[in-house]
């Protein structure tokens, strides 16, 4: 979920000691986004004749028209992630509220609205995409708006270095040398605190090809560039970046570095 103009932050202090349960914990935490009280999703059929949709386990996504992109991107992404891709590629990307898979009651189409109508009238951006990891089935808002990432870019960053293997996750669990105790304490940081001097040391070490390639792997379309470890981005594309970050960290799925010299993106060093 992604909110724009000036949002305070709080925090977000993790329990976990290792790197593993950091991110797990980090995962969680921004599943959780900002709670929409009291919405109750009431499934309803689809009929195929007057939606298109296909059914719920289809790998295929056409049930919104206007967002039936090719998904030549995420499907480099395997499943079982990949009927959560699907769904988030398919909604649409307009201000207004849309699904994929169900279809919300009345009662819960107005609750939402309401909730959304509340935080816009203070004069901020309201932008969220929320997926089921299993089904697939998606509920969004305005899920295509660009909004600057800030410290949300942090954590994907992170797990895009462990995924590509840029970084060894096991060897830096486990401090197993010098580089790899530095790299553990700097992770450390940025996940319990958001500390910024440890995240400009990660993505100035290690570049942002990585990254890059990860998102792309993802079906995401935002990329890192000029602005260092940070970006303008979508609620469906950091949908689509956790669900990539589930999928590795839940699933052994990993994402691979468009260079012929293994565990290493160009431009990175040698962990």
């Amino acid at each position: 979920m992604n909110f724009g103009k000036h949002v305070k932050r709080k925090a977000l202090y993790c329990c976990s000691v290792s790197v593993v349960g950091l991110l797990i914990a980090c995962l969680i935490g921004f599943a959780m986004g900002v709670g929409l009280v009291d919405v109750h999703l009431e499934e309803e059929a689809h009929a195929a004749a007057s939606s298109g949709t296909s059914s719920e386990t289809s790998s295929t996504s056409g049930a919104l028209k206007k967002n039936s992109a090719p998904q030549s991107q995420a499907q480099a992404v395997s499943s079982p992630t990949q009927v959560a891709l699907d769904g988030i590629s398919a909604v649409e990307g307009s201000a207004t509220i849309t699904t994929q898979g169900f279809t919300l009651s009345a009662d819960s189409q107005a609750a939402v609205q309401s909730q959304i109508a509340t935080f816009e009238a203070d004069g901020y951006t309201a932008s969220f995409v929320l997926a089921d990891i299993t089904t697939g089935r998606t509920i969004a808002y305005n899920a295509d708006a660009q909004i600057y990432s800030a410290s949300s870019a942090k954590a994907p960053y992170l797990i895009s270095l462990f995924s590509t293997g840029t970084v060894d996750l096991n060897s830096v669990a486990q401090s197993a040398d010098a580089q790899s105790a530095t790299v553990h304490q700097k992770v450390d940081a940025v996940l319990r605190n958001s500390d910024n001097a440890s995240y400009d040391w990660l993505y100035k070490t290690y570049g942002l090809d990585c990254f890059n390639t990860w998102a792309e792997q993802a079906g995401a379309a935002s990329r890192m560039g000029d602005r260092g470890g940070y970006l303008f981005t979508s609620a469906r594309d950091m949908a689509k970046l956790w669900t990539a970050g589930y999928g590795f960290l839940f699933a052994g799925q990993t994402a691979g570095c468009r260079t012929s010299r293994p565990n290493r993106c160009n431009g990175c060093p040698e962990t």
